[in-house]
């Protein structure tokens, strides 16, 4: 059954919503840890290798290359400086979308991996 259909039913994931929360260090910069914001049900998909290939150059560097979507019930405030933890997997979240304007779904573009 397909996500648009009945989104629900293939939420099957159970992942971390995270934020960041930086913290002084005695050489005048600062040190990054995560927090737990929410627990909550999610789709994810890996992305097809034609969507992955639409990384383009920006300012001569590369821009992040999406690898999933992720798709959950609407949770206010989530954004681009938070990621997500599935098991031990790391999904930075590069943008998020209010899927029809309704409050009812995020969708969630993400690049997986440590880096963030």
């Amino acid at each position: 059954m397909s996500a648009t259909k009945n989104p629900g039913s293939a939420m099957r994931h159970r992942v971390t919503l995270q934020q960041p929360v930086l913290t002084a260090d005695t050489a005048g910069g600062y040190t990054r840890a995560w927090t737990n914001v929410a627990t909550l049900w999610a789709q994810i998909e890996p992305m097809t290798q034609r969507a992955i290939s639409n990384e383009k150059f920006v300012d001569e560097r590369l821009a992040a290359i999406t690898t999933h979507r992720i798709t959950l019930r609407y949770y206010a405030g989530v954004t681009a400086d938070m990621r997500l933890l599935y098991g031990s997997r790391i999904f930075n979240i590069v943008s998020v979308v209010n899927a029809d304007e309704r409050g009812v779904l995020l969708q969630i573009l993400a690049k997986e991996g440590a880096g963030g």
